[in-house]
């Protein structure tokens, strides 16, 4: 736990890596595990809104990898984006959550290194309330939530 600002408290739930989603006939596809380093000269599917921390978690990543992504197309969505991978147009880096929730039957997904992009997600708790009985037990069930999927 940590100070998430005067009178407020984060609360660690699970941290999400993001996953390559490419095309299957990509010859990186066949790796079990892709360095982040080996997609900079690649055409980029962006699937997040600019000022999103999401997008600036794939973008520092990217950098400390050595480049800066090639954005050829902007979903700002993460369906829309899959659907734009699965159609040969690039490859793009989902949080391995969100695409639990996506169709992925067309596209390849892999774990990235070098470095792991990753998104925490957390609950953010007046200080001193998650004691309180509704409220612990809603935490309780976010744990568990954030345990079944890898948390």
């Amino acid at each position: 736990m940590c100070s998430a600002s005067r009178g407020l408290r984060t609360l660690h739930l699970l941290d999400d890596p993001f996953l390559a989603v490419l095309p299957p006939a990509h010859p990186l596809a066949r790796q079990p595990v892709i360095e982040l380093g080996q997609l900079r000269a690649e055409r980029w599917i962006d699937n997040e809104w600019p000022s999103t921390l999401c997008r600036e978690t794939m973008l520092k990543a990217c950098g400390a990898a050595g480049f800066s992504p090639d954005f050829v197309v902007e979903a700002h969505d993460y369906a829309a984006a899959v659907g734009f991978v699965a159609a040969g147009l690039g490859l793009t880096l989902i949080p391995r959550l969100a695409l639990r929730a996506i169709p992925t039957e067309s596209v390849v997904c892999r774990p990235v290194v070098g470095p792991v992009p990753t998104r925490t997600i957390v609950a953010v708790v007046k200080a001193g309330a998650e004691s309180q009985p509704p409220l612990s037990v809603f935490l309780d069930l976010l744990r568990a939530a954030a345990d079944e999927h890898g948390g």
